[in-house]
């Protein structure tokens, strides 16, 4: 399924599996767009907690952005990009390394 997220100063558009067997991880594509490189991004990491903060999770791909003129329109483009997957229930983060990483409800 495809879910938008507007915000302030950053969108996402968030790519995430259609259905989910108990047994499976979901799946999780984010894209961002925003004002500035950082705020994208800050859009990235955002919506990966929303997601997976809390959960038993593998991120695939650490959120990133970068910045690019666009040819056609000539102002900059910042854009922002994470790749996730998750249980829906507690536990810790398994990062790509595969070293394990606790990042639990109640961490900052």
């Amino acid at each position: 399924m495809k879910i938008t997220i507007q915000a302030h100063n950053w969108s996402a558009e968030v790519l995430h599996t259609d259905e989910h067997h108990p047994a499976e991880m979901m799946h999780v594509e984010v894209r961002t767009r925003a004002v500035s490189k950082e705020a994208a991004l800050a859009a990235a990491v955002a919506v990966r907690d929303m997601f997976a903060k809390g959960r038993v999770a593998f991120i695939r791909v650490e959120p990133e952005s970068e910045s690019y003129v666009d040819f056609d329109t000539r102002p900059p483009v910042h854009i922002g990009y994470a790749r996730f997957s998750y249980l829906p229930e507690p536990g810790d983060w398994c990062r790509g390394g595969g070293a394990i990483v606790n990042l639990s409800l109640g961490a900052a």
